[in-house]
């Protein structure tokens, strides 16, 4: 059985902890920090190359072995959220995450925002999930929204609403509209989707405006 490890790198300088981590491997994801902070994120590798410039070791102290993974990754969370994060400004490590695995409370840079903004723009859920995740993203989606569930159950949209509503539904303006499959033609929203079905209104007027370069293979001409 797998023996999984908690464990604290101690910045020798300060004696104060720097970063909490966990690992499925044993001590071989610490020798990956003390490698000169290969596989460390920036800041844990910063702090690692200012120890390592005044000619002194990385210290760590495992503080649980335990073959429970659940009880090490909920310890990883608890010293973690004892000790603070510097990227949220609740304390000293150098974490990106809040512990337990995954992305929870990550702050992503400028830079990544940029990055993933680009990646995601004019892509449809299906494209970047899957449709197998996009189908259940779907139905919890519509489980949400009905009944008591949905956030306008009991209450009515304002009159300002209602017309706005009105005038995007009677909305016949033409487009050009292009698609891979299906080539060009023009017309508009709701003819669209009379003709080819399963599309979005809302979507399909995001395409016409701009807002949205491609959605579901359509693209405005």
């Amino acid at each position: 059985m797998s023996k999984f490890i908690v464990y604290e790198l101690i910045n020798p300088l300060t004696n104060g902890v720097f970063y909490v981590g966990y690992s499925s491997r044993g001590e071989k994801r610490i020798k990956e920090h003390l490698g000169f902070g290969k596989r460390c994120n920036t800041l844990t590798a910063n702090v690692i190359a200012q120890i390592r410039s005044q000619e002194l070791g990385v210290q760590y102290k495992i503080v649980l072995e335990t073959e429970n993974e659940t009880e090490a990754l909920n310890l990883e969370r608890e010293l973690i959220a004892k000790y603070g994060r510097i990227q949220n400004g609740s304390g000293t490590l150098t974490n990106r995450t809040s512990g337990g695995q995954g992305c929870n409370g990550m702050i992503p840079s400028e830079q990544m925002k940029a990055k993933l903004s680009k990646y995601r723009k004019g892509k449809t859920y299906d494209e970047l999930h899957g449709v197998e995740n996009a189908i259940k993203f779907k139905e919890r989606q519509s489980k949400n929204q009905t009944g008591d569930q949905n956030s306008m159950f009991g209450r009515r949209h304002s009159e300002t609403a209602r017309a706005s509503m009105s005038a995007n539904s009677r909305d016949n303006t033409e487009y050009e509209w292009t698609h891979a499959d299906h080539g060009s033609l023009r017309c508009s929203r709701h003819a669209l989707i009379e003709q080819f079905g399963n599309l979005s209104v809302t979507e399909l007027g995001r395409v016409a405006r701009g807002k949205l370069i491609k959605y579901k293979g359509w693209m405005k001409g």
